[in-house]
Order: C-alpha cells, then structure tokens, then sequence
C-alpha cells in the first residue's frame, strides 16, 4: 500500500487534445490521484521548484513529459530534475512520437525512468496511457519526497 493517500502528477504536455485523452485514460485507474497540467518545461520547473504562482504546489510522485518539446532542450530539463537531490527521486516517464526516439535517447543519455512510444491514434494513446496509468498508480509504491 502506498503511504500517499492520493497521488499527484505533473503531465507536460501543450496539444489540448492529446491533454484531454492522456487525462480521460488516467482517470479509468481505481487510485485515487490528481495530475497538474503545465504547458512547458519552464512552468514545470516553476511547479518542481514551487515559484511564483506554484508556490503552494505539492510534490508529484510521477511526471509524465512529452518529449518532443521545441521550446526547451530536453536533456537540459531532465538533466535539471536529475541532478537536483530533492527531484531526482521523482520517476520521469518520458512520451514521445519521434521515429528517431531511439536515437535521441541513446545519443543524449536522457535520464528517465522509462520511455513510452506515444502513438498517434487518440484510441490507441488512450489504451497505452490507460496501461502506464494502471501501472505507476496501481502496482509502484512511490518513496517519500
């Protein structure tokens, strides 16, 4: 049993459609959980780092980021949440769409959890988001931060 009586989560992620299904798929978990929205990776380390209008933000226990983000190089964020002793514990699921995804996470040494291929039929990412959220909310036990 998890020692969160609820479970929070920061989704990165600005398509408004795909916002809509990844959190329709993570509200069909029996675990009783809340998800943040941000837009960008700078907000995001606002909401991890709990400044300006995130000042009263909790602690996520997992953070879901998709990966193709033109605003903000994405080993410099993960490498900022992984250096940082108080957010590297944080598990990183990192989605992504990109044909050479591979590539980039063997070339870079992103540092995430684990990385799921994000499909790009709104059914299927239901189903695959459905099964992540089953997963990190249901069977993982989250250490306290």
């Amino acid at each position: 049993m998890s020692s969160y009586p609820i479970k929070h989560i920061l989704l990165i992620e600005e398509n408004p459609t795909l916002q809509d299904v990844i959190l329709q798929a993570l509200a069909t978990t029996s675990e009783e959980h809340k998800v943040y929205l941000v837009n960008d990776p700078q907000a995001a380390l606002n909401f991890l780092y709990r400044r300006g209008e995130y000042a009263q933000s909790p602690r996520p226990q997992l953070i879901l980021f998709d990966l193709n983000r033109p605003e903000m190089n994405q080993p410099d964020f993960l490498q900022t949440i992984k250096s940082d002793s108080t957010l590297k514990i944080i598990p990183v699921v990192v989605l992504t769409n990109s044909d050479n995804w591979d590539d980039m996470i063997r070339g870079d040494r992103l540092p995430a959890n684990c990385y799921i291929d994000k499909p790009l039929e709104l059914d299927q990412l239901f189903k695959t988001i459905k099964k992540l959220g089953k997963f990190w909310l249901q069977f993982v036990e989250f250490p306290a931060i």
